[in-house]
């Protein structure tokens, strides 16, 4: 008998990412534990000897409705037209992983500090830096320009802490 909702993490064994799935396992597990509000009942990590290079993150509600939350994309993949919306560059940080797949099995339910002061517009693509998506604005003076160049985009991660 399956337990759902359930979490599969596929990795490529000869690429020893053993560890990095074990962690994202014990994540899942810290975040997802409350029953009847966000319990995921099964997590399993299936190393893969038949696929190279693979690390992917799938999310079952039930037998019949299941998602590819995150798929690592291989250097390989020069045709970004041809990526789907689940394949990201690098690893996924915890709390993208999380954000992932809290809105596919708990839609209504929050994360409470890794929601709290920030935006669905945060953007993270599997290890890169977190950024919030802005407008860009017109610095007033040539020198606001150099300074706005220097800093770079905005971090949420410290945006919160300063609150």
């Amino acid at each position: 008998m399956s337990k759902f909702p359930k979490v599969s993490i596929e990795f490529c064994a000869k690429c020893k990412w053993h560890n990095r799935a074990i962690w994202y396992v014990q994540e899942i597990l810290q975040t997802f534990s409350k029953p009847g509000v966000n319990l995921i009942e099964d997590i399993s990590v299936q190393p893969r000897y038949d696929f190279p290079g693979l690390f992917r993150i799938v999310a079952h509600k039930n037998e019949n409705e299941s998602k590819i939350l995150y798929s690592r994309r291989f250097k390989s993949d020069v045709d970004d037209n041809l990526i789907e919306d689940y394949v990201y560059e690098g690893f996924p940080d915890s709390k993208f992983l999380k954000t992932l797949l809290r809105d596919y099995l708990f839609p209504d339910n929050n994360l409470g500090h890794i929601d709290r002061g920030t935006e669905r517009e945060v953007l993270n693509q599997g290890g890169k830096k977190e950024v919030k998506k802005q407008e860009k604005q017109e610095p007033e003076t040539p020198e606001a320009e150099a300074k706005a160049e220097a800093e770079g985009p905005e971090c949420v991660a410290c945006k919160v802490e300063e609150l």
